[in-house]
């Protein structure tokens, strides 16, 4: 039997049989603890390892579709490969932690000659670490993140690892409205970054059916380089028009443009979004 005195000065008895009850009670709850966390990982590995296929979708908050970065095609593949393996229904941050990429993966999505996925897979993940994005709010306020906080390559595997910035994960995972979604199928054979991210904008405004935004911004989340193209004849002739040529013949949209003038400059792109449902054909073909 054990006593202490309680806060108002009393006694409280407790015994032998109450701690054991204690006891017990407090190990039961960390087993079960235990065992939800483990089941946790359970969940998330069996997410993370399952094989990509070319059905499955690329979900995305509409702020992140329409963000501002800069990265090659090969680089843009890879995050999408890393995405579509996350379960945007489950909010659980944890799953942006250690997503594998394949080179089986990244061959069969994307239908690239073997002998060169590994080292494209590798230098990728790698460039991929020093990758920021914008988002902008209102007025002129905006947040930066990195996109990755780990990268590594199992070259005896051909594997790609990453960890995704968990900064990221509200705007990836657990999304309930304003979102983007779109197929591997439908973005696995552009050969252009200009055309997956002119689909990926075009996607988050395709219910609306226009899309209008101005040139600086354009170019500020298509363009490598945000300052060419100072003429609207050389961006029409260098980006535009091979990119929508792509997206009209490869993906599942079809997307017209016109530019807007400003006192008889042209200051703005108005874009028009349609379905497509027609079978689409390889460029090559």
């Amino acid at each position: 039997m054990m006593s202490h005195i309680n806060g108002e000065g009393s006694m409280t008895i407790h015994t032998t049989e109450d701690l054991l009850k204690s006891k017990a009670f407090d190990f039961i709850h960390q087993k079960a603890v235990e065992a939800e966390k483990q089941q946790k990982v359970v969940v998330l590995e069996r997410v993370k390892s399952r094989p990509v296929q070319e059905t499955d979708s690329v979900v995305e908050s509409n702020a992140l579709a329409r963000a501002e970065y800069r990265m090659t095609l090969i680089e843009k593949r890879l995050m999408n490969l890393a995405v579509a393996k996350l379960d945007s229904s489950l909010a659980d941050a944890d799953q942006l932690q250690d997503i594998p990429i394949t080179a089986e993966e990244y061959i069969r999505i994307y239908d690239v000659a073997p002998n060169n996925a590994y080292a494209e897979m590798a230098q990728a993940a790698k460039r991929l670490m020093n990758r920021q994005l914008t988002i902008r709010h209102e007025g002129k306020s905006y947040t930066i993140y990195n996109l990755l906080v780990e990268s590594n390559y199992r070259e005896r595997e051909g594997i790609v690892v990453i960890t995704l910035n968990p900064r990221l994960a509200s705007q990836l995972i657990g999304l309930r409205d304003r979102f983007t979604q779109f197929m591997l199928e439908n973005v696995r054979r552009f050969r252009l970054f200009s055309s997956a991210r002119i689909y990926e904008m075009m996607k988050s405004v395709e219910s609306q059916g226009v899309f209008e935004l101005s040139i600086e911004d354009f170019k500020a989340r298509v363009l490598a380089d945000p300052k060419k193209y100072k003429r609207f004849a050389d961006l029409k002739k260098r980006v535009l028009e091979p990119a929508l040529a792509e997206i009209n013949t490869l993906s599942d949209i079809q997307v017209s443009y016109e530019p807007v003038r400003e006192s008889r400059k042209i200051k703005r792109i108005r874009f028009r979004i349609t379905q497509d449902k027609q079978e689409k054909l390889s460029l090559t073909e």
